[in-house]
């Protein structure tokens, strides 16, 4: 019998090159952009100093941080 699989926290987001963003950090990344990941839901990318792209499920931002243009859908 396999261990149940425990849920991936989303925050703080690690790269692979060490560094670590938390959730406040989070928006201090250059945006890639949004994206459709099917029956997930809605992904932010954003690009590490590494030049990594970091990804985030929209629903664990704030309205704010996912629309920085202040017009939340």
């Amino acid at each position: 019998m396999d261990a149940p699989k425990l849920p991936i926290p989303a925050w703080p987001k690690a790269c692979r090159c060490g560094e670590v963003w938390s959730r406040s950090e989070w928006p201090e990344l250059p945006p890639v952009g949004r994206y459709l990941a099917g029956a997930d839901g809605w992904i932010e990318l954003r690009t590490c100093v590494c030049g990594a792209t970091l990804a985030v499920a929209a629903s664990d931002l704030a309205p704010l941080e996912v629309c920085p243009s202040g017009i939340v859908s």
